[in-house]
């Protein structure tokens, strides 16, 4: 039996949805920035797909889930590469001469319908890194060309065209690099949180792991994983008062978010503030993820135990194992329980 082929969406239901994708409300993890309550008008639509037209030629990578410029930093062989510093305003300047020079013979012919036939949908949506890969063969081919009309186009003697070559490289070269001032400035919050959730599982000492997430921190105040992550580690080396520091801005902005109001919540028990932890556990409510059930059940039944109030921490405690996904977490609440009998 035949596979049924999917259903090829609606051209204006692709241009709708392109026109509010923007760099600007790009999502990340945990920092998602809200949709627009309305679609863009006709003249913002258009700015926006101007803005990301131009990206796609832009020697500037656009990072989405993984950081190419983080990485390279992190790895030798790759640091001392110049990423597309040189290819893409050669590229740029090769596309402009065959335009001028050339224009759309059938020489070239092939080379513009492929760039259309990518740079259409890349642009409609986002120019991430990932999609203009498939970009990089057509920009090397053009790049070539600025180079051949110095060599084959002008009739100057080959020490100038040496030269000529050598300036229009630097050239590139700094125009690109000046730009964007350096890999260091395009580094993201989300990046310090991945690498140091990587740090964490490879075993590395704490102070690593609490100077990358401050480091993440430090890049986006407003990054709520950057705050979570950094205020796990904090209290996991008993530094209760510094996690409350760090969570209390965002819980006084949002008291809604589950993990921000969990993590405050501990803190404020690792403080001793067991009525204040309570009443936030309280105003939060039961969490739908049953991993955050467990963490909320559990914590109240602290709070109540550190207050006195044993039956209600006993019920807390069975609602905690009855949410808990790991025998780790199993023996967790079974250890506070036996502290409740004692």
């Amino acid at each position: 039996m035949p596979i049924p082929l999917p259903s090829i969406p609606d051209a204006r239901y692709i241009i709708k949805t392109g026109a509010a994708e923007n760099i600007g409300t790009m999502s990340l993890p945990e920092n998602s920035a809200e949709s627009p309550s309305s679609p863009p008008g006709i003249r913002d639509a258009a700015s926006n797909f101007f803005e990301k037209l131009t990206l796609l030629f832009h020697h500037h990578e656009i990072p989405n889930n993984i950081n190419c410029y983080f990485m390279r930093n992190s790895i030798d062989p790759l640091k001392y590469l110049v990423n597309s510093f040189f290819i893409l305003p050669l590229a740029v300047a090769g596309l402009i001469l065959i335009l001028l020079k050339d224009g759309f013979t059938s020489k070239y012919f092939s080379l513009f319908v492929y760039l259309l036939a990518l740079a259409i949908p890349i642009a409609i949506f986002l120019p991430l890194a990932r999609y203009r890969l498939a970009l990089m063969p057509l920009f090397f081919i053009f790049s070539v060309r600025p180079m051949a009309f110095i060599d084959k186009g002008t009739r100057l003697p080959g020490s100038i065209k040496t030269a000529l070559f050598a300036l229009f490289m630097l050239s590139s070269f700094s125009i690109s690099y000046l730009s964007t001032g350096g890999d260091e400035k395009k580094f993201r919050a989300e990046d310090f949180v991945a690498y140091g959730i990587g740090l964490e599982r490879s075993g590395a000492k704490d102070e690593l792991l609490e100077a990358s997430f401050w480091t993440a921190l430090s890049i986006s105040p407003n990054s709520k994983s950057a705050a979570v992550h950094l205020s796990n580690q904090l209290m996991k080396n008993g530094k209760f008062g510094e996690s409350f520091a760090v969570l209390a801005p965002f819980h006084e902005r949002d008291s809604s978010n589950t993990l921000i109001e969990l993590n405050f919540a501990s803190s404020l028990l690792g403080l001793g503030k067991a009525r204040s932890a309570e009443e936030i556990l309280l105003k939060l409510g039961e969490p739908s993820a049953a991993r955050s059930r467990m963490r909320y059940y559990y914590q109240l039944g602290e709070a109540l135990r550190m207050q006195g109030e044993n039956d209600g921490a006993r019920n807390a405690y069975s609602r905690a194992m009855e949410s808990a996904q790991s025998p780790f977490e199993l023996e967790i609440v079974e250890r506070a329980m036996r502290l409740l009998k004692n």
